[in-house]
């Protein structure tokens, strides 16, 4: 019997591009991965994947998502985490993943308020704490201080506690991060200086982001940052500065906000 044999070309699945850009933002106890539009270009795309990818490699499907964001909220104050994204299309074909990007959860707080030395020692100095457990605000005169606040005829002045130094340099923000929901023209510190710190006194400016190296409860080197929001009295006419400031956990870590992924 003779069979005839038809050779069938199968194409290969065209899906859509994996996303141009991939960011982390570092959160308190989470982490935000945002990426580029780009796949949207294509007109049968669907939806995006989320992988982590775990420290042996090994990677697993955090979540799937219409939208060009996620927020991983399992993510944890001090730990690392390294993700990356893949676009679907309809027919369920998916792209090569994005570069990873990874983020280190730190705590960040809003509202802290300080006085001046010299019209409040006591409520002068503060200590980046690793929770909400630990009041930060010490006297300040403590030798544990990171650093306190004075004023004189010149103004406003951080004054860096014993072994603490402060970024040689301004960052002028609208926020202390530009995370979930900011507005498109947010302007935050992304991560600090490696070099260029000194132990001289710094100008204090509203709206500006002061970075500081210093040594945590571990005996080792971290990153901190705070945000000045507001510098003025209180009714007693006492100076008080009003801040926002993060914390890395990780030793040496410069990781304050986001991080973005190497360009593929």
């Amino acid at each position: 019997v003779y069979k005839r044999q038809v050779e069938v070309f199968v194409p290969l699945p065209d899906p859509p591009p994996d996303p141009n850009t991939l960011d982390v933002i570092a959160l308190d106890n989470a982490n935000f991965i945002q990426w580029s539009d780009n796949a949207r270009n294509a007109s049968d795309f669907s939806f995006y994947r989320v992988y982590l990818q775990d420290a042996g490699g090994d990677d697993f499907i955090l979540g799937e998502t219409d939208s060009e964001g996620f927020l991983d909220l399992l993510a944890l104050n001090g730990d690392s985490y390294s993700y990356f994204v893949a676009s679907v299309d309809d027919q369920g074909h998916e792209s090569f993943g994005t570069a990873l990007a990874t983020g280190t959860p730190r705590p960040d707080y809003h509202g802290e308020w300080i006085y001046a030395y010299e019209d409040q020692p006591t409520l002068a100095g503060f200590r980046f704490t690793p929770d909400e457990m630990t009041y930060p605000i010490l006297d300040g005169a403590s030798p544990d201080r990171h650093f306190r606040v004075e004023t004189d005829a010149d103004g406003w002045w951080l004054v860096p506690g014993p072994g603490t130094q402060v970024y040689d340099g301004l960052f002028e923000t609208t926020a202390l991060k530009c995370g979930v929901g900011a507005d498109s023209d947010c302007v935050s510190l992304d991560q600090a200086p490696l070099t260029g710190y000194t132990n001289l006194d710094m100008p204090l400016y509203p709206e500006t982001t002061y970075v500081l190296k210093v040594t945590g409860d571990d005996g080792l080197t971290h990153y901190g940052a705070i945000r000045v929001t507001l510098l003025g009295f209180d009714q007693e006419d006492d100076a008080i500065m009003i801040f926002d400031w993060a914390y890395q956990l990780q030793a040496g870590n410069p990781n304050l906000a986001p991080r973005k992924a190497a360009g593929r």
